[in-house]
């Protein structure tokens, strides 16, 4: 009797090792929980908030010069509720990794047998049981959630992109179109003295009602233009406060050179360090490699988990109302389901993960083959205006003004020439915007809109 219960003792020992484990391990990670709990820095990816990046809302508010675009990053990647988004996706996947990590549970019930036996044989007595997961399995669980963990760090990098160049390119179409506002506020100034000019001329009948009439056009014409450019002034303001949760003072302005050139691209240098180095390249990897580890998972979810079970009687009327206990060990016996069709989902999903890195090679190049054509031609256009054109028409500006002054030209024809003259900045302008904006395009990994459903 005694080396029955001493049997049966031990194999409650046993049983109850697994508890002991999961309370170890409950300790140890009681410090991370902690940690996580109190603070979101332990799960900050390095990337996401640098420190010189943080600013208070006085500086956004009280700058004395102006808005410059490490300013406008700043706040937008502090405010960006994408970003913020990807950052609890990581983190739960965090948590999700720690999970697996944890044993089952023990089951304990109480235990009556014999009821019937008329006080001859009754039994009773509590049960513990513990099923025991087969470590291969629970490693193979730990390295799917590390690799989710990279392919999610490489979406938040992503989305880090989008944010930065969704700033930089409202940046430069602000700068932009503070140069057009005073571009056609000068050009407003010269059609409104020239119409004054023209009235007096007229009253003196030194020029005809007609060019009286071309010279109103011509206010209002660029009136129009002036009116446009501050609309999309305001425009790119909107965004930019949108993105970043700025105030705007009305008397800053943007910072920045509108006039710089980039460095110059090559196209298959380009297409190399995106296909290499694209965060969203690095997720459909990662996809890839937790792919394959889902199929490894499922490959050996067929291998049978132990389940350990020990009884302990304190009153068993069949042996005179003495203890006595019992220990069980049970397998399941995979002769029916072998995980067939689990494993045939995770052949499936690992098939279209590798797809999915081949289309989104694919959608960059083509994506690359459009940006960049519409950058070379923005190159070439910068490069005749700054070169060719613009010296040109501010010389023959130059000498329409002197032929004006001598008396060689009506004010309508230097009207027209100034007109022309604007006409070539404001198309030198355009080029050099898409010029840039294309650059911050292929820089920033083809990544933009932030605020697009992923």
């Amino acid at each position: 009797m005694k080396q029955s219960v001493f049997t049966c003792s031990v194999a409650l020992t046993i049983l109850l090792m697994p508890t002991l484990e999961l309370s170890a391990q409950v300790v140890v990670a009681a410090p991370e929980i902690r940690q996580l709990r109190s603070s979101k820095s332990s799960m900050r990816i390095e990337s996401e908030y640098p420190v010189e990046q943080r600013s208070s809302r006085q500086d956004v508010d009280d700058g004395e010069e102006g808005y410059s675009l490490e300013l406008l990053e700043a706040e937008a990647l502090k405010r960006s509720p994408a970003l913020h988004q990807s950052h609890s996706k990581l983190r739960a996947e965090k948590w999700r990794l720690l999970q697996v990590g944890l044993p089952n549970n023990p089951e304990a019930g109480i235990d009556f047998a014999q009821l019937g036996s008329d006080g001859l044989a009754e039994q009773y007595g509590i049960s513990v049981s513990q099923e025991l997961i087969a470590p291969e399995k629970k490693r193979l669980s730990q390295s799917i959630s590390h690799s989710e963990i990279q392919r999610l760090e490489s979406d938040l990098n992503q989305i880090k992109q989008r944010v930065l160049t969704d700033i930089r390119v409202l940046h430069l179409r602000g700068m932009r179109a503070e140069k057009e506002v005073a571009i056609t506020d000068h050009l407003v100034a010269s059609a409104q003295k020239g119409l004054q000019l023209s009235t007096e001329l007229l009253q003196a009948r030194e020029v005809s009602r007609a060019d009286v009439l071309q010279v109103e056009v011509e206010v209002e014409s660029t009136q129009i233009l002036n009116h446009q450019a501050r609309e999309s002034l305001e425009a790119a303001w909107r965004e930019i406060i949108a993105l970043t949760g700025i105030h705007r003072h009305p008397a800053k302005n943007l910072l920045g050179q509108l006039d710089s050139l980039p460095p110059t691209l090559v196209y298959q240098d380009c297409l190399s360090q995106l296909l290499s180095q694209s965060p969203e390249v690095s997720s459909a990897l990662a996809a890839i490699e937790t792919a394959k580890r889902k199929l490894e998972r499922q490959s050996v979810e067929s291998r049978p988990n132990v389940t350990v079970g020990g009884l302990i009687n304190w009153r068993d009327n069949g042996i005179g109302g003495g203890p006595n206990g019992g220990l069980t060990v049970s397998i399941p016996i995979p002769v029916w389901n072998k995980n067939q069709g689990g494993i045939g989902v995770a052949k499936s999903a690992l098939a279209a993960a590798r797809k999915d890195l081949e289309r989104t090679e694919l959608r960059i190049s083509t994506q690359l083959a459009d940006t960049f054509k519409r950058y070379s031609i923005a190159a070439d256009q910068v490069d005749r205006y700054q070169s060719k054109i613009l010296p040109k028409t501010e010389e023959m500006l130059d000498l329409t003004r002197q032929s004006f002054e001598l008396g060689e030209v009506g004010y309508t024809h230097l009207l027209a020439v100034q007109r022309a003259y604007a006409n070539h900045q404001l198309a030198y302008l355009d080029a050099l915007e898409i010029l840039k904006i294309t650059h911050i395009e292929i820089d920033g990994m083809l990544l933009s809109g932030s605020l697009s459903q992923p």
